[in-house]
């Protein structure tokens, strides 16, 4: 054996690594990711650093969405020796590639379960799947190296499981990010059953490696140390009842306007807006009603007029589902100076603050930032429409007085910084 130790001999290293592999060659070296390791590729005169292999045709078309088919009999097929075998249906539509890797694994049936009526995607509770089992039965289960297999995905088909979770709420990663991280071959063991989800028997999880098969479709390769139905499913991805893109508090004259958007909702039953200030404890003020289910999101906005004197409050929303469970928003907070006139937010703030005044007054204003103890402190302020912004991210921790001086009227507010 080499110098691994791991049953890999001196002249399968040699060969291997003339041919382009980096040593020391382990069970586990695959040179070109197709999830075929590169010895058992020497073994079935399969090109180790050439990721679309085994060579097809092209123009062999994959079977995805025909009816049900599955061979019996003397239709099955003798699976031996070290070559890859492209198993086809009675049309010729290319059903998986195995390669038995010096298993006699004898007269071997096989076939495809598909539901109709369920487009390319299948679900059961929050698991989406493609509408595709296979099952492969030999007379004899591999008694050496693991079989290898490769399955045929049409792009569309993983595209089609992907919208179909965005549009149900869930959040799967982007398309591409999805499909390598998110998909779960699985194989069920103890049940000879085609059922989508039999319910029943052994589950596990294959490792599995992801290829490209001419322009339009995909290559899933896994090693198989045994055989019985496989599916190819999402893993568990989380759905939360929302995805909140901001929740943000002003103050705007006599009340705190409150706002928040939502990415998506799923059973989002009402929210409900809770204030407190730095020592009380959390206080309902509103409920307000969620949209149950939107894919697209929602904006809201309520208005709350504090009865408390002035400092800083705190929002947060709660949101609730049908079924009575919630969650929590992080805490927003807002200066609260009952009787100012424009508002200022936001405040707290970290970069940048906002005086929004109205058109007229935008061009005549005057706004100056002072320490506690009345200095001046020179700051970037720029006109942007009815807004007056003040860059202020440079500044030190702390409180500030923000004055604003119109022709009519003078406001100081009290700004936290905290860049």
């Amino acid at each position: 054996t080499g110098p691994s130790g791991d049953n890999i001999s001196d002249a399968m290293e040699a060969i291997l690594i003339a041919g382009g592999a980096t040593g020391p060659i382990t069970t586990t070296t695959d040179t070109d990711g197709d999830g075929i390791p590169d010895y058992i590729e020497a073994l079935t005169d399969t090109d180790p650093f050439n990721s679309n292999s085994p060579n097809l045709a092209a123009a062999t078309s994959i079977r995805s969405l025909q009816a049900d088919y599955s061979v019996a009999g003397g239709s099955c097929v003798d699976l031996s020796g070290y070559q890859w075998i492209h198993v086809t249906d009675n049309t010729g539509r290319l059903v998986f590639s195995i390669n038995p890797v010096g298993n006699n694994l004898g007269s071997t049936c096989w076939g495809v379960r598909i539901v109709q009526g369920s487009g390319s995607v299948r679900t059961s509770s929050d698991n989406y799947a493609l509408n595709r089992n296979w099952w492969i039965e030999p007379t004899t289960q591999p008694t050496g190296f693991p079989v290898y297999v490769r399955y045929y995905v049409l792009n569309q088909e993983f595209t089609d499981i992907h919208t179909r979770l965005s549009s149900d709420g869930h959040t799967p990663a982007a398309l591409e990010a999805y499909i390598s991280n998110q998909v779960s071959l699985v194989k069920t063991s103890g049940v000879q059953s085609l059922e989508p989800f039999p319910g029943a028997g052994t589950e596990s999880t294959l490792t599995w490696a992801l290829g490209s098969y001419a322009s339009n479709a995909r290559t899933i390769t896994a090693g198989y140390p045994s055989f019985s139905s496989t599916r190819m499913e999402t893993n568990a991805i989380t759905c939360l009842p929302i995805e909140l893109l901001y929740f943000g508090a002003e103050a705007d004259g006599e009340d705190v306007l409150l706002r928040w958007e939502t990415v998506w909702e799923r059973d989002n039953d009402f929210f409900t807006v809770e204030r407190k200030n730095d020592w009380d404890l959390w206080d309902e003020v509103a409920e307000v009603d969620g949209a149950g289910y939107d894919a697209d999101g929602r904006s809201y906005t309520h208005r709350d007029r504090p009865n408390s004197g002035a400092g800083t409050l705190w929002y947060r929303l709660k949101q609730t589902d049908y079924d009575g469970t919630y969650t929590y928003s992080d805490p927003v907070g807002v200066v609260w100076e009952p009787g100012q006139v424009w508002p200022v937010y936001p405040n707290p703030t970290q970069d940048e603050v906002s005086v929004r005044l109205n058109h007229e007054l935008a061009d005549q204003a005057q706004v100056r930032l002072l320490t506690l103890d009345g200095q001046s402190i020179p700051v970037q302020v720029r006109v942007d429409g009815a807004l007056l912004r003040l860059t202020v991210g440079q500044l030190p921790t702390g409180l500030y007085l923000l004055e604003t001086i119109t022709p009519s009227h003078r406001q100081i507010t009290r700004l936290w910084v905290n860049p």
